[in-house]
C-alpha cells in the first residue's frame, strides 16, 4: 500500500470518528518565567512560532523572559494530547528560547481551536544581539542598539527607536513599520506594506513583491525594488537612490541631495519627481508610451521624440528616469 493510500485511510477514519465519537474539550494554561545574567557580546535566539513578541530594553545585565500560553481546544475522536512547552538553553554567551506545542504521537483526530493566546514578553539590555524566527506571530522591538535579524512567515513587525549597525528583516505575509532608525537596513518582503519614518541609513535595501513602500523624512542611500506596489518618498535627503518598479507608481519628494545619483525604472506606472531648490544635476527622461512633463523656466532642456534631457542648476549630479507605459513628471 502506498503512503498516499495510508494517509487517505487515516483521513477517512478521522472523519468517521469525528461524526460518531463524542466531543471533548481541553483547556491549556501555561506560564513560564526565567532570568539569565548576560554581558556585552550576548545574543538572544528566539523561535516563537505563532506567538506575539514584545522586546524592550532595560538597564539590568539580565535577560528576563516571560511566556503566557492559553488555548481552549475542542475535538472529536482519538486525538493527541496537546500541550505547550518552552525550552531554554544558555551557553557560550547565547540564550536560545524556543516555544513549542507538544502532544503524544501515533493518534489522530479533529481539532477546533476556540480560543488562542500566545505571548512572549522580553526585557534585556540593548546591547544584546537579537535573532528572532516566527510563523504567524507579530514582533515589536523598541529602543535597541545592537544588530537585529527578524524572520517572519505571516506576522507584522514594528521597530521603534532602533540604532544598530545592521538590521535584517525577512518576511512573507505581513507589514513592516519602522519609526526612528539609524544604521544599515535590509528588508525582503513578499506580501505586505513597508512604512518607514525618521530614518538615517548609510545603506537601505528593500525588495518587495506585492505591497507599498512609503518612506518619510529619511536620509541616506536607498535601493528599492518592488514588483506590484507604490513607492513614495517624502521629505527625503538622499545621495544615491535606485528605484525599480514593475507594476506601480513612483512618487519622490527630494528635499536636498549631495552629488545626487538618481535612477528610476518603471514598467507599468507613472513617475513623479519633485526636486528641492538646491539640488543640482543633469537629467535624462525617457519613455516608450507615455508623456513627459518637465516644468521649470530655469532648466536647460533638449527634447526629441520620447526623450528629454537637460540640466538643473550646475549639473553636479545625475538623474535618469525610464518608463515603458507610464507618464513622467519632473518638477
Amino acid at each position: 500500500m502506498t503512503r498516499r493510500s495510508i494517509w487517505l485511510l487515516l483521513l477517512i477514519l478521522a472523519l468517521t470518528l469525528g461524526v460518531t465519537g463524542s466531543a471533548s474539550a481541553k483547556r491549556i494554561d501555561r506560564e513560564f518565567h526565567e532570568t539569565f545574567e548576560v554581558s556585552r557580546g550576548a545574543k538572544l535566539e528566539l523561535i516563537h512560532g505563532d506567538g506575539d513578541v514584545t522586546i524592550e530594553k532595560w538597564d539590568k545585565d539580565v535577560i528576563e523572559v516571560s511566556v503566557r500560553y492559553h488555548a481552549e481546544i475542542k475535538g472529536k475522536g482519538f486525538s493527541t494530547e496537546p500541550d505547550f512547552e518552552v525550552d531554554f538553553e544558555h551557553s557560550g554567551g547565547t540564550l536560545r528560547v524556543r516555544g513549542r506545542e507538544t502532544g503524544r504521537k501515533g493518534k489522530i483526530g479533529i481539532f477546533f481551536n476556540r480560543e488562542f493566546e500566545y505571548v512572549y514578553e522580553i526585557q534585556a539590555p540593548d546591547y544584546v544581539v537579537l535573532d528572532t524566527n516566527g510563523d504567524d506571530g507579530d514582533v515589536e522591538i523598541s529602543g535597541w542598539r545592537a544588530d537585529i535579524e527578524c524572520k517572519l512567515d505571516d506576522g507584522d513587525l514594528v521597530l521603534a527607536d532602533v540604532r544598530s549597525d545592521t538590521t535584517k528583516i525577512s518576511a512573507e505575509d505581513g507589514d513592516v513599520e519602522i519609526d526612528g532608525f539609524a544604521g544599515q537596513l535590509d528588508i525582503t518582503l513578499d506580501d505586505g506594506d513597508i512604512d518607514i519614518s525618521n530614518c538615517e541609513s548609510s545603506r537601505l535595501e528593500i525588495r518587495a513583491e506585492d505591497g507599498d513602500v512609503v518612506l518619510d523624512r529619511c536620509q541616506g542611500d536607498f535601493e528599492i525594488e518592488v514588483d506590484d506596489g507604490l513607492v513614495r518618498l517624502t521629505r527625503a535627503i538622499v545621495s544615491k537612490l535606485d528605484v525599480r518598479v514593475a507594476d506601480g507608481d513612483v512618487d519622490l519628494d527630494l528635499t536636498s541631495a549631495m552629488d545626487l545619483d538618481l535612477y528610476v525604472s518603471a514598467d507599468d506606472g507613472d513617475v513623479s519627481v519633485r526636486l528641492g531648490s538646491e539640488i543640482s544635476a543633469e537629467f535624462s527622461v525617457e519613455t516608450d508610451d507615455g508623456d513627459i512633463d518637465v516644468s521649470s523656466d530655469d532648466w536647460i532642456l533638449s527634447k526629441k521624440d520620447h526623450r528629454v534631457t537637460g540640466k538643473v542648476g550646475d549639473g553636479q549630479g545625475q538623474i535618469r528616469i525610464r518608463t515603458n507605459d507610464g507618464d513622467v513628471t519632473l518638477r
